[in-house]
């Protein structure tokens, strides 16, 4: 079983992400700082992926978001999204207009 973590960033291109994923070819990809538009083209590029998306962070009005893709042959029995309190906004983050979602999310599965 091959597992990839990656913080994508904001200003990749889908050139980059396509050969991104045709190097890796992994089961399960677990993906740091996705933007939306980013996120239509992985869901596009990759059907027979399971995607479990939540909220990362917003920055100027824009959101990101933490995304595990997890391939269609693992069953996943039970997913879900909780947030993680008691975090307190650090002075660059009010500097850069930075909120983070502190978001959790969790895949249980079964592989065969």
């Amino acid at each position: 079983m091959k597992i990839v973590s990656w913080n994508i960033a904001s200003n990749n291109q889908e050139g980059n992400i396509d050969k991104f994923f045709e190097a890796y070819k992994a089961d399960i990809y677990c993906l740091q700082e996705v933007s939306l538009p980013l996120l239509t083209f992985i869901r596009r590029k990759l059907p027979e992926y399971y995607t479990l998306v939540s909220h990362d962070f917003i920055q100027y009005s824009k959101t990101y978001y933490l995304v595990t893709l997890l391939k269609n042959t693992i069953k996943v029995v039970d997913s879900n999204e909780f947030p993680l309190n008691g975090q307190k906004k650090s002075a660059i983050q009010h500097f850069l207009d930075w909120d983070e979602a502190r978001t959790f999310h969790f895949a249980e599965c079964v592989i065969n």
